[in-house]
């Protein structure tokens, strides 16, 4: 990515952030590739650093499988329990879309 697409993936993911902050908090920090740091809600009980610009596209697109591919990538990576981390990635999804699917328990 140019310096013009960074820039802007930077006000992506703060624009993103405010709105999540306001209408429906999540308990996660995003922690940018340049230093940067958002709280999507008042207590982060994990961290997703974000290394790479490209990686903003999963976050903000708040889909399950795009989360995941990111993951797998190494676009992203979380910091602690395991379980909250589904926790916060089930309320990003459905704090930026509603209407998503919802983890289920398997049996």
């Amino acid at each position: 990515m140019n310096g013009g697409q960074t820039v802007f993936a930077e006000k992506r993911i703060a624009r993103f952030a405010r709105q999540l902050m306001t209408t429906a908090p999540v308990p996660m920090r995003l922690q940018l590739w340049n230093g940067l740091a958002y709280d999507l809600g008042p207590a982060p009980a994990v961290t997703v650093k974000v290394k790479e610009p490209a990686a903003v596209k999963a976050l903000v697109t708040a889909d399950f499988s795009d989360l995941g591919e990111a993951f797998i990538r190494e676009q992203i990576d979380v910091e602690g329990p395991i379980v909250e981390a589904m926790r916060a990635a089930d309320a990003l999804v459905h704090g930026a879309r509603p209407g998503a699917a919802t983890w289920t328990r398997l049996r």
